[in-house]
């Protein structure tokens, strides 16, 4: 973690997905979703899964700041975020904002269980 990034949870959201839940010290317009991925030395890095369903949440974790994938229009910082990783072998969590471990997983809390959107992977 870097001082300006907080790995909130890695939540275990369901059989096939995590809920990843991070503090980023930006403003939500300058974060990058398709960098945030997870990397696999066995396929092309073209083929690295991203972010899924990402969304903004208050500052507190209890709301919404807008739908799924847009931005917010209060452009401050720090950004709570929320977003989705199918579960895979691979357990590090690549982000413009540093490496994280995405090995332990915790049952996803009720405030965020009821509040985020979440479809199926395609």
């Amino acid at each position: 973690m870097n001082n300006h990034t907080q790995l909130i949870g890695c939540y275990d959201f369901n059989v096939d997905a995590l809920l990843i839940e991070m503090i980023i010290d930006e403003i939500p317009n300058n974060i990058d979703f398709g960098k945030f991925c997870v990397p696999d030395n066995m396929i092309d890095s073209s083929d690295w899964q991203v972010a899924y369903m990402e969304q903004f949440l208050t500052l507190d974790g209890t709301g919404k700041l807008c739908e799924v994938y847009d931005i917010p229009p209060e452009q401050s910082k720090p950004s709570r975020i929320a977003f989705f990783l199918f579960k895979t072998e691979n357990h590090e969590l690549s982000t413009p904002y540093g490496d994280f471990s995405i090995i332990n997983h915790q049952e996803t809390p009720e405030r965020i269980r009821g509040l985020i959107e979440f479809h199926d992977f395609d």
